[in-house]
């Protein structure tokens, strides 16, 4: 049974064939089309992304890595990307990350600075990012287009004004800092036609510059003429009308202000072009002294102290001002010795043609000789008896005397007379010179002895006064006594018996008549005594010898040897 079995053949395994497929698995289509995915991400991430703009800040207060805004008019723009130090140490550089959209606002003259909280004269800003914390504000420039990593140095103080803003733009000089703040207003006759945009101090010239913007429609306004002075004193004037106080705005008292315009009587003159610069004068007087044309110089020498005339102090004549003092120095009159003041009166060519003839203004100084002959004189008078400021009057006196017309320094010396105020200093001290004459120890004496009899007195017109109450109570006594009582009709019949008498003395009884003569012999018995104390007065001897007798001069008695 075995053997036809064990014959039969053993079924060989079959071998697997192997070959290698040239078609791309699906598997690798995922990780293929992620690469594909990420790097087109990448590459659209790097396209679409904007400028990165450099602006370096002094500190990087409120400036956040990641966080910090970038905005435009409240409009996001673009975002800090970092912040770092600059290499000197001595500033912040900001990197940001404009949005590809906000690419055009990147120019040559755009700027940057943080809005955050502030507190300046009389204005409050940024109080919204309290809550929304502090972003970077960007003003669009009006230049060209700036590639990428720009550089831009920030502002520490948000800009007045836009710079695509039409207006005029110009630069003040003053002496001294503080006259006006940033955003302080600047005025014409009241009105806010501008503001101030920046204040620099130049350590070269020792000036401070403040630079102005006028609007558009008031940029005509500045013409050559023009002078710009400090609007935020609080003027007061003492006159004859009264107290006159003026004051501003209240703007321009807490953060100052500038006004401009025209002093009076003067042309305005062209239109002004360039970059005008200016000067600031501290009120308007003394922007008005600017456009001073001198018609004329006149020396005066003084015999008395000058003390309160200052240079710039008015010249009035009778009252109108015709110019001003121009210099005190003893440089003009070396030879008194300090005994004489010399001051320098100038007087104002604008005035005189304002308020006096063409004819008598073009007489020039033959007008003022025949005017000096006429009594032209200079005196000190008083402007403010509080501040004891004084100023220089210019009057005719009839009582002074012409002379000679004397030139010094090539200037014509007007003669000068005592003012009010030397006269009466000379008589207070004549009073207080009476004052010191007078025997004070003898007067306080009299005084003590008046007042020790008035003392006496007092105490006997208590006495007095006890006797007049004892005797209005016995008044009283009397009053109250039925006799009193009857006493009216016997003073009735008194009365009836003195008209009676008293018509027998009428200018019609034999009475009146005895009266008049009687009183007539009495005069002329008066006036002849009154002659004869007359003549005994003049002539003594008269009793001796009679009225017309002749006076007898006694010899003198011989003695024998």
């Amino acid at each position: 049974m075995s053997g036809p079995m064990e014959e039969e053949e053993t079924p060989q395994i079959a071998q697997p064939e192997v070959r290698l497929s040239r078609r791309l698995s699906v598997v690798w289509v995922v990780p293929v089309l992620a690469l594909l995915l990420g790097g087109w991400l990448v590459f659209r991430h790097f396209s679409e992304q904007g400028p990165l703009v450099r602006v370096d800040f002094k500190t990087a207060e409120g400036i956040v890595k990641g966080k910090t805004e970038v905005r435009c008019r409240s409009v996001r723009v673009g975002v800090v990307e970092s912040v770092r130090l600059a290499d000197d140490l001595n500033s912040v550089k900001v990197m940001i990350r404009m949005d590809p959209e906000a690419e055009e606002l990147i120019r040559e003259r755009s700027r940057f600075w943080v809005v955050r909280p502030r507190v300046s004269g009389a204005s409050i800003s940024g109080l919204g990012t309290i809550i929304s914390g502090a972003y970077i504000e960007l003003e669009p420039g009006v230049g060209a287009f700036v590639e990428d990593d720009a550089k831009f140095e920030g502002l520490e103080e948000p800009p007045v004004t836009a710079v695509g803003v039409p207006g005029l733009r110009l630069t003040l000089v003053a002496t001294e800092g503080g006259k006006a703040d940033v955003s302080a207003p600047v005025l014409y006759l009241g009105n806010r036609v501008g503001r101030v945009e920046r204040t620099f101090f130049d350590p070269e010239t020792g000036l401070v510059q403040l630079s102005l913007f006028i609007e558009q429609d008031y940029a005509g306004l500045v013409t050559e003429n023009t002078r710009f002075w400090i609007a935020n004193a609080i003027e007061m004037e003492v006159g004859a009308q009264g107290f006159k106080l003026k004051m501003p705005s209240l703007s321009s008292v807490v953060s100052g202000g500038v006004t401009f315009g025209v002093p009076k009587g003067v042309q305005p003159g062209g239109p002004i072009s360039g970059d005008p610069v200016f000067q600031l004068f501290d009120d308007e007087a003394k922007a008005a002294e600017s456009v001073f044309e001198s018609a004329g110089e006149m020396l005066l020498f003084f015999n008395q102290s000058v003390r309160g005339l200052q240079v710039g102090a008015a010249v009035e004549f009778r009252g109108l001002e015709v110019g001003r003092v121009l210099a005190i120095s003893f440089f003009h009159a070396p030879e008194s010795g300090g005994r004489l003041v010399p001051v320098v009166i100038q007087f104002n060519k604008q005035q005189i043609e304002e308020n006096f003839p063409a004819g008598l203004s073009d007489e020039g100084g033959e007008g003022f000789a025949k005017a000096i002959r006429s009594g032209l004189r200079g005196s000190l008078k008083s402007s403010n008896l509080l501040t004891g400021q004084l100023f220089v009057e210019l009057d005719y006196y009839d009582d002074e005397e012409s002379g000679e017309i004397v030139m010094k320094d090539n200037m014509v010396v007007l003669p000068t007379v005592e003012s009010g105020i030397q006269l009466l200093e000379g008589k207070v001290v004549n009073l207080l010179a009476k004052l010191e004459a007078l025997d004070v120890e003898g007067l306080l004496t009299k005084i003590g002895d008046a007042a020790q009899a008035g003392k006496v007195a007092l105490e006997n017109s208590e006495e007095v006064l006890k006797e007049a109450r004892d005797a209005l109570a016995a008044v009283r006594t009397v009053v109250e006594d039925e006799e009193f009582a009857r006493l009216p009709e016997e003073v009735r019949l008194t009365l009836t018996e003195l008209r009676g008498t008293l018509e027998g003395m009428g200018p019609d009884s034999r009475g009146y008549g005895d009266m008049r003569r009687t009183m007539d012999e009495l005069r002329s018995a008066a006036r002849s005594i009154e002659r004869v104390a007359d003549t005994i007065e003049k002539k003594p001897n008269s009793l001796i010898f009679g009225k017309g007798g002749r006076e007898v001069i006694p010899k003198a008695v011989r003695v024998k040897e």
